[in-house]
Order: C-alpha cells, then structure tokens, then sequence
C-alpha cells in the first residue's frame, strides 16, 4: 500500500493560475500607469517653466540687471546680458520642445512673456514666462 504524507501545500496547477492572472493584471495596468507618468512629467515641466519665469524677474529686479533667456530645442540657458558668454542656469526638460528664441528681461519692463512649445503630443501650447 501507498502511503500519502500529509505535507500541505501549492499544486504546480494552482501556482501557474496565480502567475497567469498576475500577467493579466499587469497588462492592464501598465500601459495606464505609464500614462500618468507622462502627465505628471508634462505638468512638473510646465511648473518649472513658470519658476524660471519668476527667477529672472526676480533675479533682474533685485540685481538691477538684465538677463536673456535663451530656449534652443529641449534646453533653456539664462545668461547675463553684459556677460553672455556666462551662463548663469541650464534647464533641460524631456517632454517640452521649444523654438529658437530669446527673451530679455529688463528690471524696468519686467512684465511676463508669452513662450510657445510643443507637447509630447505634438499640440502648439503658449504660456507666460
């Protein structure tokens, strides 16, 4: 006669039904979670956007001198005007792109700008800087 032990546990069967429905769960959620990572990247990006806007009028009104911002692709550089070659903060952004353009912010006309970029989704968006 065969003896049967008493050890409890998992069946190969049950495990790879766990295994299987863990596969579905994921491939459900992912592409979702990939999503809101993306949106709370673009939104992080365009806070950061307006700090830099808030930085240069900051920055020409206590120091009385003027700054250019300059937005060259995926970067922005802010220079000194009388010393160019001086590059005072870089920001790169991963999901904004902006046209080649420069901003100068004096302390005497320090009233935002409008800056255009590019979404990840291709849309022409504006803001003041």
């Amino acid at each position: 006669m065969m003896s049967h032990s008493k050890v409890k546990g998992f069946t190969l069967i049950e495990l790879l039904i766990v295994l299987v429905l863990m596969g579905l769960a994921l491939s459900i959620v992912l592409p979702n979670l990939q999503k809101q990572v993306d949106k709370i990247r673009f939104k992080g990006e365009l806070q950061r956007l307006e700090h830099i806007g808030e930085y240069a009028r900051y920055h020409t009104y206590f120091t009385n001198s003027p700054l250019v911002i300059k937005f060259n692709d995926k970067q922005i550089l802010v220079t000194s005007e009388e010393q160019k070659d001086i590059v005072l903060r870089t920001f790169e952004f991963k999901s904004l792109t902006f046209p080649s353009k420069e901003l100068r912010i004096t302390p005497k006309e320090n009233q935002p700008q409008t800056v255009s970029f590019t979404t990840p989704k291709g849309e022409q968006q504006e803001i003041l800087l």
